[in-house]
């Protein structure tokens, strides 16, 4: 609020030096007494009285305001100090024992006779004396008086009231914790409006007062005798018990009850001898084994007397037991201990333990008996039954083998059937040795096996094993069990079940063997097995098999076996009816055959393979006028199998390429119209009809007669396509995405365009240019024309980029560039391998030059060349470096046309020592071959190396800096960038000097 306020009246500033608040007020006087007053004013007047704490600008503006219309009397509040916080007193932490049962009415007697409690509060201060101390000021002169002032702490008790009355009761013992104590929490000092500090509060008892029979002590406050414990909520005392103390408990290991007593004032009563029997009851401890109440109280006389503290058995006399007892087996050997009692003779470990090892057992877990042992003694358990010393286990005969089926059996009515068709042909029957001693009739299970089919799994029990009893003696194994089966015909055993040698009926019966029936072994009682037979049975089979055109179908025979059904003409009817196989379709003479060889037995049934019994009418298609190709038409597949059989996913077949004057296609004009057919089953087979197709010569195609067709001639290297009718070579291949699997590597004669990117694995070869309007990676690249890459090459050591003509491309990185024309690269070339019969610019002002190979016949423009850590970067410049691959692949093969000269020298040599005419000969028109091949290729070479030599006119200009650790090459000379950075210049080679020159740009 700005500017002065006019009032009548009094302002009063009501701040005591320790007040936590400071209020203004106001009175209205009379009128005409008018005064000027604005908040600075206010603030002087605060200032004055001391005010300086909390005070409020913005309350002060609120008086302001209230007093510029205030007809009344008012106050407002105007500056707040700081409110101490208040001292928390000591507490405790109570643990007091509850008074034991039987010193409940001592406890009662002693508390209604105690006297109020006498609790003090500790005063301490600092005091200072005067006292004469006898000194010497040097060694060797004799001592003075001097007065001295020590200041000493000077503790005061004094007496207060108790600070409120008892509220628990309890019993304790001398040395025990009553209470754990939280000291006091000292408060924080407060500040008044003038800055005078307002102490804490603290409490009207601030500490835990320890009366009488109790000690305060750092960990707490601790009984300092036996007795009644009586409590307010902030102090204790242990008032003395005058009665007599006792307890019962279970002794450790003893089996036994004590009695623990403690005499208190001779005149005290005697505790009771049913009280203690009734408490030694309760803990529990058996009745029949404790003295009876007249011998207690005989004894609690006795400890009285003797007025010390003692401890006393209460149990009936009994000495202690060990038994070992083993099973009539001798399988099992077990301990039986019970304790001593009442003074009897008691247990121990060692003797124990020495009889278990002296009673001859073997395989004594003596470490774990030794724990158990141990572990009884320290209980409270008066016996201990049973424990195992050790066992041993029985003798075992193999167990017995369990059967399980493996197949399905025929079903109870099917195989009655099967008995009755048996019995219908005895001389099937007379073959199988066991049909006497075991008829069809009397077959319990049956089913169709196959050869080598599985009948019967066995399951061997668990292996034979002899016994050890517990003295370690060997039990002998019992007899072995009798094998349960009994094999008869066409059956095999492996090694774990049964198997059937031919194709026929398995059959089974339980029967009670006789002595001598079993194979393996004689046995001497009868005993119930299983027997089993394979007896053959096959029913004839006529199978016919239709062609999947359903054009043809094929019969074979298979002969009946054993006591299966015969093969007959009107089975075989029935299978050609159930084929569905139409009457004009049927090849009678074929089946008039075969019913001629069913007469001839099983040899002649068995020669009927396959033999063709129905034929179709196959249907004529229409002949549309159409094309016929002299080109291979792509078929569009994106899987492409190689010669190994494996799947070739990127080498696609999509692409249809044509040559220039190429004779793709000639137009057919004849036409022959549709007749349908039939099939085995007499369905009908449609043929197929067609519409003429008139085609059109499009872009780059012509048609041209020769020899009386019509030719279809392509005017230029492309794609062929064929659209709605239209038939034409594009001269360009354009993909509206990226090179991928999708697309497959390209190999096009003419231009390639993509409007995406080149994935990795992938390659491109063109007849033309190629334009990619995205980036590559470890792709290859190859065009007749030249190569732009709209973003740029990530090679990844991997990417190669040839081109006839020019590369273009936003930068690039770790791949290898060769061109016979110019390389532009818009930002940087970092880490590439670059031969380039053209010049190599980088015009951007990012457009660095770091690391790898550089080969330029025109040299170099960049913004900079180099880094600044001292990347290795080599620049070659004013040479055609591309006659160096030609000559590095040149001198290769001329190594190995000398190494070849040099064997065909050994060889001739060889043959001549040996005489061996037409060899010579034949070496040695290798020989002169090889020699005009090693002219014309040394020729060649000279001719190359020369060209090699020559130098064009070329510099390399750095619009920026080069950095040292870059070294220029021309004409085998080399000059390093050393030391510091050099910036704005042009290098070329001196050909009069021999050597690389710099000049400033």
């Amino acid at each position: 609020m700005a500017g002065k306020i006019t009032f009548s009246g009094k302002l009063e500033l009501t701040a005591a030096p320790e007040a936590l608040e400071a209020v203004l007020g106001f009175e209205p006087g009379p009128a005409g007494g008018a005064s000027e007053i604005d908040l600075a004013g206010l603030k002087g007047l605060l200032a004055q009285k001391g005010v300086r704490e909390g005070v409020s600008g913005k309350d002060l503006e609120a008086f302001l305001l209230r007093l510029k219309s205030a007809k009344e009397a008012f106050s407002l509040v105007v500056a707040r100090g700081e409110a101490p916080e208040n001292s928390s007193a000591e507490t405790a932490l109570w643990q007091i024992s509850p008074v034991p049962a039987s010193l409940v009415e001592e406890a009662k007697r002693t508390f209604s006779k105690a006297p109020p409690p006498e609790l003090y509060s500790e005063k301490k201060e600092q005091v200072a004396s005067e006292k004469t101390v006898m000194k010497k000021s040097l060694p060797f002169l004799p001592a003075k008086a001097k007065k001295v002032v020590e200041i000493e702490e000077k503790v005061t008790r004094v007496r207060i009231p108790p600070p409120g009355k008892a509220v628990a009761y309890g019993y304790a013992k001398e040395g025990d914790v009553l209470a754990v104590l939280e000291p006091l929490r000292p408060g924080k000092p407060g500040k008044s409006v003038t800055g005078a500090p307002v102490p804490p509060g603290m409490p009207k008892f601030p500490y835990v007062y320890a009366g009488q029979g109790v000690q305060k002590q750092a960990q707490g406050l601790i009984a300092g005798r036996q007795g009644f414990v009586r409590r307010g909520e902030n102090w204790v005392e242990v008032l003395a018990s005058r009665g007599h103390t006792w307890s019962v408990s279970l002794g450790s290991g003893s089996g036994a009850c004590f009695l623990n007593f403690t005499p208190g004032e001779p005149d005290a009563p005697l505790p009771v001898g049913e009280a203690v029997r009734k408490a030694a009851l309760a803990l529990p401890y058996p009745d029949k084994l404790l003295l009876s109440a007249g011998e207690i109280e005989v004894i609690l006389k006795r400890l009285l007397a003797g007025g010390q503290a003692q401890t006393v058995s209460l149990s009936l006399r009994e000495d202690a037991s060990v038994k070992i007892r083993v099973s009539d087996d001798r399988l099992e050997a077990l301990l039986f201990l019970r304790k001593g009692r009442g003074g009897g003779k008691q247990l121990s470990c060692e003797a124990i333990l020495k009889q278990v090892e002296a009673s001859g057992l073997k395989g004594l877990a003596i470490k774990k008996i030794t724990a158990a042992v141990n572990a009884f003694l320290e209980s409270v358990q008066q016996s201990l039954d049973g424990l195992v010393l050790v066992k041993g286990f029985p003798a075992a005969p193999p167990g017995e083998t369990a059967i399980k089926w493996e197949i399905t059996h025929i079903p109870r009515d099917e195989l009655e059937e099967l008995k009755k068709a048996a019995v219908r042909q005895p001389h099937a029957l007379e073959k199988i040795q066991s049909v006497k001693d075991f008829p069809v009739s009397l077959v319990e299970l049956a089913a169709r096996v196959r050869q080598a089919e599985k009948l019967l799994s066995l399951e061997p029990g668990p292996p034979a094993r002899a016994g050890v009893d517990v003295y370690g003696a060997e039990i002998p194994v019992p007899p072995q069990a009798e094998d349960a089966l009994l094999l008869r015909e066409n059956l095999e055993r492996t090694e774990d079940g049964i198997t059937s040698a031919i194709d026929g009926i398995f059959e089974a019966r339980t029967v009670t063997a006789a002595p001598g029936e079993r194979a393996s072994s004689p046995h001497t009682k009868p005993r119930q097995v299983v027997e089993l037979r394979v007896r053959p049975h096959k029913d004839g089979e006529v199978n016919i098999s239709v062609s999947e055109n359903k054009m043809e179908a094929l019969l074979s025979l298979v002969p009946e076996e054993g006591t299966g059904e015969p093969l007959t003409g009107e089975k075989i009817h029935e299978a050609v009816r159930a084929a569905s196989i139409a009457e004009k379709a049927i090849i009678q003479e074929a089946l008039t055959q075969v019913k001629e060889k069913l007469k001839d037995g099983a040899d002649a049934v068995h020669s009927v393979k396959g033999l063709l019994i129905a034929k179709g009418k196959l249907p004529r298609d229409a002949a549309p006028r159409g094309l016929k190709f002299f080109v291979h038409i792509a078929t569009g597949s994106h899987v492409k199998l190689r010669g190994d059989g494996k799947a070739d996913f990127k080498n696609l077949d999509t692409i249809t390429s044509v040559k220039k004057d190429e004779v793709i296609a000639e137009i057919i004009s004849e036409r022959t119209e549709a007749e349908d057919g039939w099939d085995v089953t007499g369905g009908s087979v449609p043929g197929k009809s067609s519409q003429d197709e008139d085609f059109t010569a499009g872009e780059n195609l012509h048609e041209e007669k020769r020899g009386g067709k019509t030719l279809l001639i392509s005017e230029a290297d492309g794609e062929f396509r064929s659209e709605k009718g239209v038939i034409s070579v594009r001269e360009g291949y354009i993909i509206n995405g990226d090179i991928n699997l999708k697309t497959g590597n390209i190999k096009f004669p003419g231009p390639v365009i993509a409007a995406g990117s080149v994935e990795p694995g992938f390659f491109v070869f063109s007849g033309g240019n190629i334009r990619i309007a995205g980036g590559i990676e470890a792709a290859l690249l190859s065009a007749d024309g030249s190569i732009e890459i709209g973003q740029g090459i990530k090679g990844r050591g991997k990417a190669v980029l040839r081109a006839k003509k020019n590369i273009c491309a936003s930068f690039a990185e770790q791949a290898v560039l060769m061109c016979g024309g110019d390389i532009n690269l818009k930002t940087g070339c970092i880490r590439c391998t670059i031969k380039c019969n053209g010049k190599i610019t980088l015009p951007g002002e990012k457009g660095s030059l770091i690391g790898g190979i550089v080969k330029a016949r025109y040299g170099i423009e960049a913004a900079s060349i180099g880094t600044e850590s001292g990347v290795h970067t080599e620049i070659h410049f004013g040479q055609d470096y591309l006659l160096e691959d030609q000559i590095e692949k040149g001198e290769k093969t001329l190594k190995k046309l000398t190494e070849a000269a040099a064997a065909i020298a050994l060889a001739l040599h060889a043959a001549e020592k040996n005489g061996e005419t037409a060899k010579i000969a034949n070496l040695q028109a290798e020989k002169l071959a090889n020699a005009q091949q090693t002219e014309k290729l040394t020729q060649n070479l000279m001719s190359l190396r020369e060209n090699f030599e020559k130098h064009y006119p070329s510099e390399i200009r750095v619009h920026g800096i080069i950095y040292p650790g870059v070294v220029i090459g021309s004409q085998g000379k080399y000059y390093e960038i050393r030391g510091s950075n050099k910036q704005h210049l042009r290098l070329v080679y001196d050909k009069e000097a021999g050597k690389i020159v710099e000049h400033p740009l």
